[in-house]
């Protein structure tokens, strides 16, 4: 096969591919992550698709190791275990205001 052979038949395939493709992603669902079904159904799938069993989720134990105010700011100190030996640290920040009003929270793991 000659060289020019050879590269009309690389497009060709790249064009099929192409074609298949588009096709494809015009035949996808559109998904709204923010909706609780669409959500629902993309963790069904993704779970699905990367064999994902509900054995493989640990369940997550979390313990308050130490607490202190810092100005308008109270930070706890987390550990947390998964699986056996599988452990994790964390900073938990949360204002001090009125417990009825919107507490917005930082968590930040290392």
């Amino acid at each position: 096969m000659s060289h020019a052979d050879s590269l009309h038949v690389a497009h060709a395939l790249l064009d099929d591919y192409q074609r298949r493709y588009d096709q494809t992603a015009a035949n996808l669902p559109r998904w709204e992550p923010t909706q609780p079904n669409d959500r629902a159904a993309i963790h069904r799938i993704v779970a699905e698709s990367l064999g994902i069993t509900d054995d493989h989720v640990p369940t997550i134990t979390v313990n308050a190791r130490r607490e202190h105010e810092a100005g308008d700011i109270t930070i706890q100190h987390l550990t947390a275990t998964s699986w056996s030996n599988a452990a994790c640290t964390a900073l938990l920040y949360t204002p001090n205001e009125s417990p009825n009003a919107p507490r917005p929270t930082v968590l930040l793991c290392c």
